[in-house]
Order: C-alpha cells, then structure tokens, then sequence
C-alpha cells in the first residue's frame, strides 16, 4: 500500500510539471483546443495536496495559468479559482516550503509584464502575503517583501497601493501601513527584476 501510495504522489507530480511546461510553452494551444478548465480543475486538486512535491509543483503551474490569462476575458472564473487558492497557498499553516513557494510564483506573475491583476485579486494574494512579512522564518519574509512590492508595482507607481489601504481589515491594514515603506525601498533596490527565472527553477522539485 505504501509502494502504491508513493507511486501515485509520483505520478500526480509528473502531470502537475508536464501540465506547467504545457502552460509555459503551449498554453494558446491549450486555449483553442478548449482545455483550459480541465487543466485548471486537474490544477486545483493538486495544489491543495498534503504532498510538498505535488503542490509546489502544482503552484509553479498555477503561476503558468495566471501567467496565460491575465489581461483576457476568457476563462475569468479559472483565473479566479486558481488565484484564490495560490493565496492560501501563500499563507499555508503547515508548511513554510509550501508558503514560501507559493510567494515565488506570486512574484514570477507580477514580473511577467503581462497585465496587472485585478485589484481584487491584489487584495486576495496580499493578505497572506501582509501575514508571512512577520513571520520569523527568514525565507518566508524575505519571499514576501519581494512578491508584495511587485504585487503593487511600486517599480512604477503607488496608485494600487493607496487604492488597496481602503479595502484591507484592519489587522492586514496594520501590517501594510508598517511594512509599506520596506516594499519601497526593495522595489528602489531592485531586487525585484533579478534573475528570477533561475531562482525559482531551483525551488522545483525533481521529476
């Protein structure tokens, strides 16, 4: 039973990673062949795994997804799901890989150069990612201080930030008054436009 066990989780993380390169090089294929929602369906299950391995792998997919249908019309309510739930991700309670992972895909989308996301969408990623910034695992705060000040784009503007104080409760708001003038000054340091690619490759789990 165990050998069973262990070659499914091995099995799922596969497809988790050939789904993340179909996304990565494929993914307008994926949209005209229509199946967009079944890898988002296959994508969420595999994301809210107990399995680090499968759902850091997942996560990386789930960064490909959003990557692929920011700033389109289409498919809006897989964008959602998948930005909901790489949000818990990003404030997962029981592991920090998970929750520091999670935080280094939400910074690979926002450096994409593809659109912003949706103020809403903002809100729903920096809550979590407000929370890791007290944290006192020095790789889950350094992990979100970078995604929350590329989240806001403060490379370019402040516009989103002032619009997102109005909305957040008040223990988030708290947090974001304090840390704000921090995710200034690493947005000023540009440690947000690194090679990023090749950091979060090393983070991937082995096939």
């Amino acid at each position: 039973a165990v050998v069973s066990t262990q070659s499914t989780g091995e099995i799922r993380h596969g497809q988790a990673l050939a789904i993340a390169g179909l996304l990565q090089y494929a993914s307008t294929r994926m949209s005209k062949m229509d199946l967009i929602e079944d890898l988002t369906t296959t994508l969420l299950k595999f994301m809210d795994s107990d399995n680090v391995q499968l759902c850091n792998a997942a996560n990386y997919a789930a960064g490909r997804l959003i990557i692929h249908l920011q700033g389109s019309d289409e498919n809006a309510e897989c964008l959602s799901k998948v930005v909901n739930l790489l949000a818990k991700n990003c404030g997962h309670s029981s592991s920090n890989d998970v929750r520091s992972f999670a935080t280094n895909m939400v910074h690979m989308v926002n450096i994409a150069g593809v659109e912003p996301l949706s103020d809403n969408m903002v809100k729903c990623l920096m809550v979590p990612l407000l929370d890791s910034t007290t944290k006192k695992i020095p790789i889950v705060r350094s992990s979100s201080e970078v995604a929350i000040a590329t989240l806001l784009r403060l490379k370019s503007t402040e516009d989103i930030a002032n619009r997102l104080s109005a909305t957040l409760d008040p223990k988030s708001l708290e947090i974001f008054n304090r840390f704000l003038p921090t995710a200034k000054r690493v947005a000023a340091e540009n440690k947000t436009y690194t090679s990023h690619e090749n950091n979060i490759f090393s983070f991937l789990p082995p096939v």
